[in-house]
């Protein structure tokens, strides 16, 4: 008897416990939640979304951000269903829009939704009282061959040569077939390489170290590469090329033909001192390296980076023995070249150049020592010729990815920086993703096999970027994978906004996702972004598909 009163009270005790425990858990249930927002930046006047379980059909729902009631404009509340371990469960899922006013501006702003009288914290967001870039679409999330506007289809090997200038030419090249693509016309011709020294032939034309450029009006293709021709000295050279090749007539000219030696990687100061070599003038004159990148802009100059002397040439392929640096240098309208700037990070090295001197092997020969503008910069992502700007970045480089800290903006034609953002840290999810460089938090990083930093042509605005910025800690399956977005970095302003949103698992209904098998390589004249569909993002391509923005 004694032992059963014990027992049936131990019975008493535990389903007390267990009723508080369902009241506490039934209370849980009971508070606000809310999906992740897509954005963090709003301005006054914008609309803000909050969907989840917000108690819309039990309650009245009061939201306020910083403090402030936000007016609502609607309040729709969906039943719906999930499977979860074979069994199906109900649930219903609330959306209710509210307005920004001008109470609500200041940076971190708590979205705060009160039902029952219980309060909750929904999220921090920033509120300008105007936005500080025009509302963006999101039509760089996918590639759907179904709805594009244009398709091309390319043999393997065709190498993309892309142009960032709203409306301008958009070329492919594969052999001696040139196809370009400008506003919905599309012009086919063959190239005849020869120019007033000769017949020559390109070495190693998918090289992915050779330099291509279109210029904005679609009128000629420029290209630094190395060839061969029957004027050499010999087998053991080659020539560096720096040539023009009319899209209208498919005639080239040759501005620049520096002959060097590429049996070794080494320029051997038996065949030239580089002490005496030419380095700045007329373009014709002057011993010129092969250039990575080139970007062309409508006043007829050129800007180049990324300059190399040092190639091996062997069996028809060619490899350049320096890495990329970051010297940059100019070519005018009226022919006259100069380098402009070279880079601080190694700075006994840049421009480096591998020689044989007084019989001796020197890895450390500083081809312009007299170039005394620096870059801090690791890395360069690309130069705006049209406003002379150069944007470049610096981080940290971990397995297949590089950790970006630092983004900058410099002015070539005045020699100085005119901006840097140095994001906040986050040690989980950003909170604050859009808004002033001093509020702003992130993960940036990029793929070291391939950038993903792109141009954004819109006057003043410098940089759109594949932020691949993680701002889920765990990967939501609703969107994809995990939620990342493409960037819009305003030096103008100081402030950074979402130019679209990234799903990054691929579609397996034929959408590819930006940064997995689509790039960004030019603009239509009403500044939608071009796309290319590629089963490998380099040089040497299997498919080319040119899409215009999915509608």
């Amino acid at each position: 008897m004694k032992y059963s009163n014990i027992f049936f009270m131990l019975l008493l005790i535990l389903a007390a416990g267990c009723h508080k425990t369902g009241e506490f858990y039934n209370q849980l249930d009971l508070l606000p939640q809310i999906d992740k927002l897509d954005n963090t930046a709003y301005a006054v006047g914008d609309t803000l979304t909050l969907t989840g379980k917000l108690g819309t059909g039990k309650a009245d729902v009061q939201i306020t951000i910083g403090n402030v009631d936000a007016p609502v404009i609607t309040i729709l509340t969906t039943d719906s269903t999930y499977i979860e371990n074979e069994v199906l469960y109900n649930y219903t899922k609330d959306r209710i829009k509210v307005l920004i006013t001008e109470g609500m501006i200041g940076p971190q702003q708590l979205v705060v939704a009160k039902v029952n009288g219980v309060s909750s914290v929904l999220a921090s967001i920033f509120v300008s009282r105007g936005r500080p870039l025009p509302a963006l679409s999101d039509t760089l999330n996918y590639l759907d061959t179904k709805q594009a506007e244009i398709v091309l289809s390319m043999p393997e090997g065709t190498r993309v040569i892309p142009n960032y200038t709203p409306g301008g030419a958009i070329v492919f090249m594969n052999g001696n077939d040139l196809v370009t693509w400008q506003e919905g016309e599309i012009r086919r011709g063959k190239v005849t390489w020869k120019d007033s020294y000769g017949d020559f032939t390109i070495l190693d034309p998918v090289n992915p170290e050779y330099g291509f450029a279109s210029d904005p009006a679609g009128d000629n293709l420029y290209i630094s590469c190395l060839t061969s021709d029957a004027g050499l000295p010999g087998a053991e050279y080659s020539a560096i090329r720096l040539m023009k090749i009319s899209l209208r007539d498919y005639s080239i000219t040759t501005l620049n033909r520096t002959v060097l030696p590429t049996a070794t990687g080494l320029i051997d100061d038996t065949y030239l001192n580089l002490d005496t070599a030419k380095r700045e003038g007329n373009i014709g004159g002057v011993f010129l390296p092969v250039m990575k990148k080139i970007y062309v802009n409508s006043q007829g100059e050129l800007y180049f980076s990324g300059p190399s002397f040092n190639w091996y040439a062997m069996d028809g392929l060619v490899y350049s023995n320096v890495p990329t640096n970051l010297t940059v240098a100019h070519l005018n309208a009226a022919g006259n070249f100069r380098y402009l700037a070279k880079g601080a990070v190694y700075e006994n090295k840049i421009f480096q150049v591998f020689v044989i001197k007084n019989g001796e092997f020197n890895m450390d020969y500083d081809f312009i020592p007299n170039v005394t503008s620096l870059f801090s910069y690791s890395r360069l992502a690309f130069i705006d010729a049209e406003n002379s700007l150069l944007y470049g970045y610096a981080g940290m480089e971990a397995g297949i990815l590089y950790y970006i800290s630092t983004f900058y903006c410099y002015n070539l034609a005045q020699q100085r920086q005119v901006g840097e953002f140095t994001y906040k840290l986050s040690n989980s999810s950003p909170t604050v993703t859009d808004g002033p460089f001093n509020i702003v938090e992130g993960n940036y990083s990029e793929e070291t096999a391939g950038t993903r930093i792109f141009q954004w042509p819109a006057p003043g605005q410098p940089t759109v970027m594949f932020a691949r910025q993680q701002q889920l800690e765990q990967p939501d399956e609703d969107r994809g994978g995990g939620f990342k977005s493409v960037k819009a970095i305003d030096f103008t302003n100081h402030s950074v906004s979402t130019y679209a949103l990234y799903r990054e698992r691929p579609d397996p209904a034929g959408i590819y996702r930006l940064g997995m098998g689509g790039d960004v390589v030019g603009y239509t004249a009403s500044k939608k972004p071009l796309m290319v569909r590629t089963n490998e993002v380099d040089a040497n391509i299997h498919e080319v598909l040119l899409l215009a923005p999915v509608k």
